[in-house]
């Protein structure tokens, strides 16, 4: 077995044995920064028992509108970096003004170059690599009729969207121009499936692509390359492709790493899932969480580096309520327990050393505390808890 995996932090085989050896104080200092913001999160959100798609979208939502104003640190657009949160444009916080455009912000998607912001409005702001503010964008279809976005996700030099029509929208780069007063104009181009489904959620990583319907059902698309799609080979798609072994889930969230995925779902029996768009599930089940595609790190979670070209349950105990990915780690919330897995050379993992972890690993620090939240950057964590505290590292 690799020294990775003979930390006193985990089990070998069950990732929910671990001891609850305490991190030196120093090395919780060393690693470590949290905030506290303003308000505490509502009481149904303390707990995330088994929910479905639309709960989750609810949810998240919900996060981001009981905060009202968005922070930012790093490097944001092209202004100097913020070393400590930072509140980020009037024009798009201002919670006491009734203009249209100033509404609570429901949606966030971030890429390698550019961060997008939807409003209740549907109104989409982003920030460029080169840009000092934010920027309103006009959306349009090929007929130029506007469209309404609920979600949006890019990948290199291209972008995709869902329409509040739930159908699936892209473009290229080509596509976007300006317009004059601040805004930019984005003209997207409908994909067309054979069949006819409704799209919730988007997730895209460096070259690929999910997207997850009103159903539980699972779309892959984009380069295939390390098993990324979950289609069990490594052939590339220009078209959405249904992920097949997937459909005997509910699935209620997914996500995309650079190379990699996680989503969580209820399991379900053969007979459980009808016609598209007809499903049962039994409510007692809880969420479980797969991976698949690039296992270097072991940010796949499945106790090997290799790669997984299908989607393969991740060995936990609970109810799995968040899964996030980063470059090369990633992150899922059991029972309230963050747990991480991947590379760790940054220290992305918060377990007080810089050691890769093959299975999923409790963030000792933070125990006792219930995450309601998790997100993984390229090359580092951000978490929140149900009393509305936010930790980084």
């Amino acid at each position: 077995m690799s020294s990775q995996n003979m930390d006193p932090n985990i089990h070998p085989n069950r990732s929910s044995h671990i001891s609850d050896r305490e991190i030196p104080e120093e090395t919780k200092r060393k690693t470590f920064a949290d905030m506290r913001t303003q308000k505490s999160l509502p009481s149904e959100m303390r707990r995330n028992s088994t929910l479905t798609v639309e709960e989750i979208m609810k949810r998240d939502e919900k996060i981001l509108d009981e905060n009202k104003a968005l922070y930012g640190w790093g490097k944001i657009g092209s202004r100097p970096h913020n070393l400590y949160p930072k509140k980020l444009d009037d024009n798009i916080n201002n919670e006491n003004d009734s203009h249209p455009d100033h509404q609570p912000i429901t949606r966030m998607s971030y890429g390698l170059q550019k961060i997008f912001l939807i409003n209740s409005n549907h109104t989409i702001y982003e920030w460029c690599s080169n840009s000092q503010s934010a920027t309103k964008l006009a959306v349009n279809d090929e007929s130029n009729s506007k469209l309404d976005i609920i979600d949006l996700a890019t990948e290199k030099s291209r972008m995709y969207a869902i329409s509040s029509d739930n159908e699936l929208f892209c473009c290229d780069d080509s596509d976007i121009g300006q317009i004059g007063g601040g805004e930019r104009r984005i003209n997207l181009k409908k994909l067309h499936l054979d069949a006819v489904v409704a799209f919730v959620q988007l997730s895209t990583g460096n070259s690929h692509a999910l997207a997850l319907t009103d159903t539980g059902l699972v779309y892959a698309w984009g380069n295939g390359a390390n098993g990324r799609l979950g289609l069990g080979a490594v052939e590339g798609f220009d078209v959405p492709q249904l992920v097949r072994e997937l459909t005997d889930y509910r699935v209620v969230k997914v996500c995309s790493g650079r190379a990699h995925n996680l989503v969580m779902g209820i399991a379900m029996n053969a007979t459980e899932r009808g016609p598209l768009g007809s499903i049962r599930v039994s409510e007692d089940n809880s969420h479980l969480a797969l991976s698949w595609g690039h296992g270097a790190d072991g940010k796949l979670g499945t106790g090997s580096t290799k790669d997984e070209l299908l989607p393969r349950i991740l060995d936990v105990y609970g109810n799995v309520s968040q899964v996030a990915c980063g470059f090369m780690h990633s992150a899922i919330i059991v029972d309230g327990d963050l747990m991480m897995f991947g590379s760790n050379e940054f220290g992305q993992l918060g377990t007080g050393n810089t050691n890769s972890y093959h299975f999923p690993t409790r963030v000792n620090y933070l125990s006792g505390n219930q995450i309601v939240d998790v997100s993984c950057g390229g090359f580092h964590t951000v978490a929140m808890t149900d009393d509305g505290e936010v930790f980084s590292w």
